[in-house]
C-alpha cells in the first residue's frame, strides 16, 4: 500500500481545517490595506480642497483690495474734476471783473488825453465779433492787438472746455489737490496771465473789450423774449398784460411803437376789439386800445364770472382719472391765485361753492372730502365747533388727491384689472355682393373680422387707439377736433405727440412706414387732413364744359365686386364741412356739416353742436311751416356763431340761429372724391372738395339770410342733366345725380317692383318766433276742433295710408290694425339684453315683497285678458329679422302708490337699433284740450267718462306681433326658466300706439254713426282727450241718452266707465 493509501479520514479534515484559517487570516490583511488605502487617498484630497481654498480666499482678498482702490482713485479723481469744475467758474467771473476794470482805465485814461491822442483811438484795430478761431490766430502778427486778443481769448476758452469735459476724458492717475492747475498761482484764483511790460496797454484793453463782445453775442443767441399772441381769453389777459409791459412798454417809449406791437400780439376778437385804433398816429390812440381790452378782458367783475362759470361746467371727474383730476386742480390752483387780485372771487370761500366743486370729484375723494370737514369742524378735543376749511384749502386737498392718483405706484382697482381681461366683442362684419361669371349666381359673402372673440387686447392696440388730442377712443383723422386746427397746428401736435407722419400712430418714423395713408385730394402718401391746400389749387375753369367731353373707356369683364346699393340713384347736394365757433369762446372750436340751404329763410343748430359749444340760447315759440304742414315747437335762439370752411380763412358770423334736436339730411348727399371723380368735367374739381369726415355730425342749417355763406362765388357747369360744382365762401360742393338706375356698365341688374308711391317736399321752409298777441289769437280759436286733413305730411300720410289697407274687426268686435313700420325692418336679436333686465327684475322682486307681487298680478292680469299670448313653438326659432324683444320693468304713480304700471321699454336699444326709430308716429289726433275743457263747462249738465286701457282695445296683427315679444315666467315662478309671449294689442310705450287708439277710436265713431247717432259720434269725435271724454249738455235727460248712445258705439260696457260730476246725481245704473 503506499503512503497515500495510510491517509486517514480525520486526517483529511485536519488538513482542510488548516487551509480555511489560513485562507480567512489573507483575507483580513487584504481588507485592512484597502482601507488603509482608502483613508490616505481621502486624506490627500482634503488637503488639496483645503490648499484650493486658502489659494482662493487669498484671490478674493486681492480682488477686494483692488476693487477699493480703485474706488478711491474713482472718488480722488470725482473731486479732482469737482475742483478744477470750481476753478473754472472762478475763472469766469474774475474774467469779467477785469474786463470791466479794464474798460474802466481804459476810460479813465481816455479823460486825460488831448483830442489828438483821442483821434488815435479811432485807428485801433476793429472789435472782431464772433469766437476766436487758432487759425485766426496763427494768421495775424504776433506784436498786433488781433493776436494777443485771440490768443488769450482762446486760450480762456480752452480752459472753460477742459475743465467742463467728463470724467472720461480725465488722466488715470490725478494730480495731487495740493498742486494747483498751471496758469493759477496758489494764493489767488486770477485767470489772466501777468501783463508783461512789452504789451500795451491799449492792446490789452482792446483784447479784453473783444473778448466781452464774443460774451454778449453768445448771450443774443437766446430765443428772443416777446409776449404771446393773446386771443380774447379773460383767463389770459392777465398774464400777457404783465408781459406786454415789462417786454414792449419799458423797452419802447413812443406810444406808436406801442400801438404796433399791440396789434401785432393780438389777434381773433381781441384784434377785431383794436382794429380801428390800429391806424391812427395819434399819440392818445395806444392808451384808447389799452384801455378797451382792459374793459373788456380786464373786467373784475367779468373775469370772476368767467371762473365760476367755468367751474360750473367742468365735467363730472370720473373714478381713477388721474390726470382730469390734476387738470381740476391746476385749474383751481388759478382760481386761487386769482383770488388775490379779485374781490369778487371770495365768494369761492362759501361751503356752497365748494359743494358745486365737490361734486364733480369721484365719489372716494368726496368722501375723504367729507371726513376732512368733519376734522376741522369737530375733530379737535375740548374746543368750540372750528371753522368751516376755507377754499385754500378746498385746493391744497385736491392737488394731493391728484398727486397720489397719478403716483406710479398708484394700484388700478380690481374692475379696471378686469377690463383688461375683457375680450375684445367681435365687429359687426359688413356684406360684399359678389357677381360670378353666371348671372344668376348672385351670392352675399360676410366679411371676418380680423379680431377673434376670444383674443385679449394688448396695452399696445389701447395706446394707438386712444386719439392724442381729445383722449377718446378714435383715430386722429377721425377726431373732429383736429380737423379743426389749421394745417400748422396740426404739425405742430403731431410733432409734439411723437406720432408717424405717414399714418399718425406711434412707435416709427416717416420714413420707416410701410402703412402710409393716401391722401383722397392729391393721392400721394400722406394722411388727407395733412394736405396743404394753399400750394395744390389749380386755376379752376368755371364756363360750360360742355365741348371738353372725354372718351371714357370701360373694360368689361365677367368676375365684378360691387356694393349692395348696385342701381340705386347717388346725389349729392350743397353740404360743406365747416369749423363752428361762439364769438364769446373762440378757443371752443368743432367742426361739423353744414347744410347749404337757399329754400329755408333762418339758420338752425343742432343740439348736438350747442353743447360741444357749451352755450346756451333764449327759449322761444317757432312756427315752423312747410308747404303742406305747419306747426308750432319750442326751441332757442343763439346768436354769435361764426363759421368758416374747413380750408378757408375768412370766417362768417351767422344771424340768430334756432336750435333743432337734429338736422335732417341724407349723409349720402355729401359730396365724396370718388364720385366726383366720375364725372369729366368736374375731376379739376374733386381735388379741391374737402375730405369726407365719416364721424362728423350734420350740425348746421344755413339758410338765406346768411347770404354771405351760401352765395355762390363760381360754378363749374356740365351738361344739361350732369351734375355742377359750387364754390361758396366755405368751401367746394356738388350738386346733382352723380348716378343713374340705368347705368350700361354693371354686369347684372336687380329689378324690384313695388306699388307706386307719391312724395312730398318742402320747397320752402318759413320760421318766426311767436307773438303775444298770436297767443292770444291761439286761444280766441280753441274751440275749433282739429282737422285731420290737416296732417298732410309724408310720413303723416304714409301712416294713414297703412291703417285704412290694414285696419279690420275681430271676432270679438274689437279693431285690429298693422304695427305701422317706417319700412321693412331687419333688426338683430336682441334676446340677451331683454334677458339681463329680467334678471335686474327678479333681484328687486326678491328683495321688495309687495312689488313682486304686484308685478306678478298685472302680468298675469294681461296674459289672462288676452292682451298677450304665448309664441307658438313653431314660431320661436324664427330667423327673419323681424322679431324684438321688448324689456319690461315696473312703476309706481306717485297718487296711485298701490297700483303698478309694467311699462314695455320700446325706446331700448341694442346694436344701435331701437324700435321705436322704425316706428311711424302718425299725425296728433288728439282734441285740443282747452277746447275740450271750454265745451266742458258750456251747459249746465256735465259730466266725465272714460275708456278702460284704451291702448289694449286696439289689437296688431298676427304678422306684426313678433316685434312685441318680451320674456316672463309661467305663472309667475322665477323658479322657472322664462317663456316667450308677445303682445296681441298696441303698448303703452310705443310711439305709434296714440295714434292708432285715436284712429280707432275715430274709426268705430264713423262707422256705428247711422245706428247710434250723430251726437254719440260728435262727442267720440271731438270731446275725447286720449281716453278721456268730458261733455256737458242742457238737461239731464240727453246726458243719460247721449250716455247709452255712446256705450252701444263702443259696443264694450266693460271697456267704458262714466264718472258724475253735475250738479244731479245720475241713476246708479248708469254708473
Amino acid at each position: 500500500m503506499s503512503d497515500t493509501d495510510d491517509i486517514q479520514l480525520g486526517d483529511s479534515a485536519s488538513v482542510l481545517s488548516h487551509g480555511s484559517r489560513s485562507s480567512r487570516a489573507s483575507s483580513r490583511h487584504s481588507n485592512t490595506e484597502l482601507l488603509r488605502i482608502t483613508e490616505e487617498q481621502k486624506r490627500a484630497e482634503l488637503t488639496a480642497r483645503s490648499a484650493a481654498i486658502n489659494e482662493a480666499h487669498e484671490l478674493e482678498i486681492s480682488r477686494r483690495t483692488l476693487e477699493m482702490e480703485n474706488q478711491r482713485l474713482m472718488q480722488q479723481i470725482e473731486m479732482s474734476r469737482l475742483e478744477l469744475q470750481r476753478r473754472a467758474n472762478q475763472l469766469r467771473l474774475q474774467t469779467e471783473i477785469n474786463v470791466s476794470s479794464a474798460r474802466l482805465e481804459v476810460l479813465d485814461k481816455f479823460d486825460g488825453e488831448s483830442p489828438q491822442q483821442l483821434n488815435d483811438v479811432n485807428d485801433l484795430p476793429p472789435i472782431i465779433d464772433g469766437p476766436f478761431t487758432e487759425a485766426e490766430a496763427e494768421n495775424a502778427p504776433n506784436d498786433s492787438p488781433q493776436h494777443r486778443a485771440r490768443k488769450l481769448e482762446h486760450g480762456t476758452l480752452n480752459t472753460f472746455r477742459d475743465t467742463q469735459n467728463d470724467g472720461d476724458n480725465f488722466p488715470k492717475t490725478p494730480p495731487p489737490m495740493s498742486t494747483p492747475p498751471t496758469g493759477m498761482s496758489d494764493s489767488s484764483d486770477a485767470v489772466l496771465p501777468p501783463q508783461t511790460s512789452d504789451v500795451p496797454r491799449n492792446d490789452v484793453a482792446s483784447a479784453i473789450t473783444a473778448l466781452a463782445d464774443v460774451l454778449t453775442h453768445r448771450e443774443e443767441k437766446l430765443p428772443k423774449k416777446e409776449p404771446e399772441i393773446f386771443k380774447g381769453s379773460v383767463f389770459d389777459f392777465p398774464v400777457w398784460m404783465n408781459s406786454f409791459s415789462v417786454l414792449v412798454e419799458q423797452r419802447y417809449t413812443s406810444p406808436i411803437d406801442r400801438l404796433y406791437y399791440l396789434g401785432r400780439y393780438t389777434s381773433g376778437e381781441a384784434r377785431e376789439c383794436i382794429k380801428g385804433l390800429l391806424a391812427l398816429n395819434s399819440e392818445n390812440a395806444y392808451q384808447k386800445a389799452k384801455k378797451l381790452l382792459t374793459e373788456r378782458y380786464g373786467n373784475k367783475m367779468l373775469a370772476a364770472s368767467t371762473y365760476r362759470e367755468k367751474i360750473s361746467k367742468w365735467p363730472t371727474v370720473k373714478q381713477d382719472d388721474g390726470k382730469g383730476l390734476r387738470n381740476l386742480s391746476d385749474f383751481l390752483f388759478q382760481c386761487e391765485t386769482a383770488m388775490s387780485t379779485l374781490s369778487q372771487l371770495k365768494v369761492l370761500d362759501d361751503p356752497a361753492e365748494h359743494k358745486k366743486i365737490i361734486e364733480k370729484l369721484p365719489r372716494q375723494v368726496q368722501g375723504r372730502w367729507l371726513r376732512f370737514v368733519d376734522q376741522c369742524m369737530y375733530g379737535q378735543k375740548d374746543a368750540e365747533e372750528g371753522d368751516y376749511p376755507p377754499f385754500a384749502e378746498l385746493c391744497k386737498f385736491i392737488a394731493k388727491e391728484a398727486r397720489i392718483a397719478c403716483s406710479p405706484f398708484h394700484q388700478k382697482p380690481m374692475d379696471e384689472k378686469r377690463e383688461l381681461t375683457k375680450f375684445v366683442k367681435p365687429t359687426k362684419s359688413g356684406t360684399s355682393t359678389t357677381f360670378a361669371s353666371k348671372a344668376d349666381e348672385l351670392t352675399t359673402k360676410k366679411k371676418t373680422s380680423p379680431l377673434k372673440g376670444n383674443t385679449p387686447p394688448s396695452p399696445n392696440a389701447n395706446k394707438a387707439s386712444t386719439c392724442p388730442l381729445c383722449k377718446s377712443q378714435h383715430q386722429l383723422d377721425s377726431c373732429s377736433s383736429f380737423a379743426a386746427m389749421s394745417l400748422s397746428e396740426r404739425h405742430d401736435l403731431i410733432k409734439k405727440s411723437g406720432l408717424c407722419f405717414g399714418c399718425l400712430k406711434w412707435g416709427h418714423r416717416s420714413r420707416e412706414c410701410r402703412h402710409k395713408k393716401q391722401c383722397a385730394v392729391c393721392g400721394r402718401s400722406h394722411p388727407t387732413l395733412l394736405h396743404d391746400f394753399s400750394k395744390s389749387t389749380p386755376d379752376v375753369q368755371t364756363k360750360d364744359d360742355t365741348d371738353d367731353k372725354e372718351v371714357v373707356v370701360v373694360q368689361s369683364t365677367t368676375h365684378r365686386v360691387q356694393t349692395l346699393d348696385v342701381g340705386e340713384n347717388c346725389s349729392h347736394t350743397l353740404i360743406v364741412p365747416v369749423v363752428v365757433h361762439h364769438i364769446k369762446e373762440p378757443s371752443a372750436k368743432v367742426i361739423v356739416y353744414a347744410l347749404l340751404d337757399e329754400h329755408s329763410d333762418s339758420c338752425f343748430v343742432s343740439d348736438w353742436t350747442l353743447e360741444r359749444l357749451g352755450i346756451d340760447g333764449e327759449a322761444v315759440q317757432l312756427s315752423l311751416s312747410t308747404i303742406l304742414a305747419k306747426g308750432t315747437i319750442s326751441s332757442k335762439k343763439v346768436h354769435g356763431l361764426t363759421v368758416k370752411g374747413l380750408s378757408e380763412d375768412t370766417e362768417i358770423q351767422l344771424p340768430g340761429a334756432y336750435s333743432r334736436e337734429s338736422i335732417n339730411a341724407n349723409r349720402e348727399q355729401i359730396p365724396k372724391l370718388d364720385t366726383v371723380k366720375e364725372w369729366p368735367h368736374l375731376k379739376r374739381v374733386a381735388n379741391l372738395l374737402p375730405p369726407y369726415l365719416s364721424e362728423t355730425e350734420i350740425g348746421l342749417l344755413i339758410g338765406c339770410n346768411a347770404t354771405r355763406a351760401i352765395k355762390p362765388r363760381d360754378v363749374v357747369h356740365g351738361e344739361e342733366d350732369a351734375p355742377y360744382a359750387v364754390r361758396t365762401a366755405l368751401g367746394w360742393g356738388v350738386i346733382g345725380m352723380m348716378r343713374h338706375d340705368n347705368g350700361g356698365n354693371n354686369v347684372c341688374r336687380i329689378s324690384n317692383a313695388s306699388k307706386e308711391q307719391q312724395g312730398h317736399f318742402a320747397f320752402r321752409t318759413q320760421v318766426k318766433e311767436v307773438s303775444p298777441l298770436q297767443v292770444t289769437k291761439m286761444f280766441e280759436m280753441d274751440f275749433i276742433g282739429k282737422d285731420t286733413e290737416e296732417m298732410v305730411s309724408h310720413d303723416d300720410r304714409k301712416f294713414m295710408q297703412k291703417m285704412k289697407d290694414g285696419i279690420h274687426r275681430r271676432d270679438d268686435g274689437h279693431f285690429e290694425m298693422p304695427l305701422p313700420l317706417k319700412t321693412d325692418v331687419q333688426l338683430p336679436n336682441n334676446k340677451p339684453v331683454a334677458l339681463k333686465r329680467l334678471n335686474k327684475q327678479k333681484m328687486k322682486m326678491l328683495s321688495n315683497q309687495k312689488y313682486r307681487d304686484d308685478y306678478k298680478t298685472f302680468m298675469e292680469n294681461i296674459i289672462e285678458k288676452g292682451y298677450a299670448e304665448k309664441v307658438p313653438d313653431e314660431e320661436l326659432d324664427l330667423d327673419n329679422k323681424a322679431v324684438w324683444y321688448i324689456p319690461h320693468h315696473g312703476v309706481y304713480h306717485p297718487k296711485k302708490p298701490n297700483k303698478i304700471r309694467v311699462v314695455f321699454d320700446c325706446s331700448a336699444e341694442y346694436e344701435g337699433e331701437v324700435l321705436n326709430r322704425h316706428l311711424l308716429q302718425g299725425p296728433d289726433m288728439t282734441n285740443n284740450l282747452v277746447g275740450v275743457l271750454c265745451r266742458f263747462r258750456k251747459d249746465h249738465v256735465a259730466f266725465t267718462c272714460d275708456i278702460e286701457g284704451m291702448f289694449h282695445q286696439v289689437g296688431v296683427n298676427v304678422e306684426d306681433r313678433s316685434y312685441l315679444r318680451f320674456l316672463w315666467w309661467p305663472g309667475g315662478d322665477m323658479n322657472q326658466s322664462p317663456n316667450e309671449y308677445r303682445m296681441t294689442v298696441h303698448l303703452f310705450g310705443a310711439t305709434s300706439s296714440p295714434a292708432c287708439a285715436n284712429f280707432a277710436l275715430k274709426c268705430a265713431a264713423d262707422a256705428y254713426e247711422d245706428s247710434c247717432g250723430t251726437a254719440a259720434a260728435d262727442f267720440i269725435r271731438k270731446d275725447f282727450y286720449v281716453d278721456d271724454g268730458l261733455k256737458s249738455v242742457p238737461t239731464s235727460d240727453e246726458a243719460l241718452k247721449l250716455i247709452e248712445d255712446s256705450r252701444r258705439l263702443l259696443n264694450e260696457p266693460r271697456m267704458f266707465r262714466t264718472l258724475t260730476c253735475s250738479q244731479k246725481a245720475f241713476p246708479s245704473s248708469v254708473l
